[in-house]
């Protein structure tokens, strides 16, 4: 009888002390330290490794992400001018009186170019030009502006880029119209007879490419160059013709550029590819819905629908 307090005492023992728990687990290591997670190989200080920087033999953490390099920009591409737009700014002359015709063309070609400040301005005025002779106009970058040539011949200039930050001008800045100095006369490459002045281009596609023959009004002119009568119909006068038969190849082809005023020009609704050897002869660079030829100076076009 006097042991029965004990199993009474060590349940209020219990009771007080409230229900016996299993031991915590130990914690698990971190989660760089697993062996899942690669050690740093000799000379690395960051990326997805770990490493000990410590004193302490058992210490592991994560190395630091390595830094992402800025992107790399690639050079800057000059675009071309397109076949038959070129200008020498050191002789353009100023024409007193006109106005400027193609502000438009400048103001649309320079909202896809965005801020440019910073940006080297030869860089801008190179992209500046190629995006007004993407919008159908010629366009050359000089050294301190922008050329538009006129449909009437004339180039606007336009100093569109602020030199001491790289930023467009807003509006273009328009300066003076030019004119081109005038063209030697005709006769110095035809000879004689001189050609009377181009009155439309013959063209024809086939193949994706095409052809263009400057066509010329003069009655003695044909006559002259053994291409006087219409073909087929002897005794009936031709007035229209090449500039030249195909017995005088070189002559004719000096002819050509002469009353084209220059290489043909040629655009469509896509862009063009013109044959290195013959300026009268191009093709869609991809598919078109029309192309078409023109003189140096934007008239006197001819087009065909493909």
């Amino acid at each position: 009888m006097r042991y029965r307090w004990v199993p009474v005492v060590l349940l209020g023992l219990l009771a007080a002390c409230g229900p016996i728990k299993p031991p915590k687990p130990p914690e698990p290591p971190p989660a760089e330290c697993l062996p899942g997670v690669a050690w740093c190989v000799a000379g690395q200080s960051c990326g997805m490794c770990k490493h000990n920087p410590t004193p302490d033999p058992g210490h592991c953490e994560m190395a630091p992400p390595c830094a992402t390099p800025p992107p790399v920009e690639p050079p800057p591409v000059t675009p071309p001018p397109a076949t038959g737009c070129a200008v020498d700014e050191a002789k353009l002359i100023v024409v007193d009186g006109a106005a400027a015709a193609m502000t438009k063309a400048v103001t649309d070609a320079m909202k896809p170019l965005g801020d440019t400040t910073g940006k080297p301005p030869a860089q801008t005025l190179e992209a500046l030009a190629a995006g007004v002779r993407a919008g159908g106009a010629c366009a050359v970058a000089g050294q301190e502006a922008v050329f538009v040539r006129h449909p009437d011949g004339l180039w606007d200039e336009y100093h569109a880029v602020y030199f001491g930050t790289g930023a467009l001008i807003p509006g273009g800045k328009w300066m003076a119209a030019h004119r081109e100095p005038a063209a030697p006369p005709v006769s110095s490459l035809c000879g004689e007879p001189a050609p009377p002045p181009l009155v439309d281009f013959n063209l024809h596609c086939g193949n994706r490419w095409c052809d263009a023959t400057p066509i010329l009004y003069g009655c003695d002119f044909c006559a002259a160059i053994g291409l006087g009568e219409m073909p087929g119909l002897p005794g009936v006068k031709r007035c229209n013709c090449p500039a030249g038969n195909e017995d005088n190849g070189p002559k004719r082809m000096a002819c050509e550029r002469q009353v084209i005023g220059g290489a043909a020009l040629w655009r469509s609704s896509t862009g063009v590819e013109v044959d290195p050897g013959n300026h009268l002869q191009a093709r869609c660079s991809s598919a078109c819905s029309w192309i078409e030829v023109c003189k140096a100076d934007g008239t006197k076009c001819s087009r065909v629908t493909q």
